[in-house]
């Protein structure tokens, strides 16, 4: 019997990669939580956070438009080797979450999609992702 694992769908049309980079997540209410991204493509990544911040990164609340994604804000520090100029800022994304998986007892991985880059992270973003493919 196939497991499920073997059978799930890439959803991405942009090739992922596998990344080790420190950031942190901001809620609509300000609420900074320390992330790691472990993979990012040129759509969308998946960070891991601990699993006592869930709930204040997704409320259990009604949403009148189920459909449309939790909106978050990603901030992702790049590898020294990787900054161009002075361009040390983290790179700045707005993103709404597709999935959330708990991963262990304590930590839970967490899927976005891009919306919206702010400043030129967009730049910054594929400049790394040219960087490391």
């Amino acid at each position: 019997m196939e497991s499920k694992l073997a059978t799930q769908k890439e959803r991405r049309n942009a090739k992922r990669f596998d990344v080790s980079l420190l950031g942190n997540s901001v809620t609509s209410t300000g609420r900074i939580s320390e992330i790691e991204v472990t993979n990012i493509s040129s759509s969308g990544l998946q960070f891991d956070i601990d699993q006592v911040e869930m709930l204040t990164l997704v409320p259990n609340d009604h949403q009148t438009n189920r459909l449309s994604p939790v909106g978050i804000e990603v901030n992702i520090e790049l590898p020294l080797t990787l900054i161009k100029g002075n361009q040390v800022a983290p790179i700045r994304i707005s993103c709404g979450i597709v999935y959330v998986r708990r991963k262990t007892l304590e930590l839970c991985s967490v899927g976005c999609r891009f919306e919206n880059f702010i400043d030129n992270a967009s730049d910054r973003l594929t400049d790394y992702i040219s960087s490391i493919s």
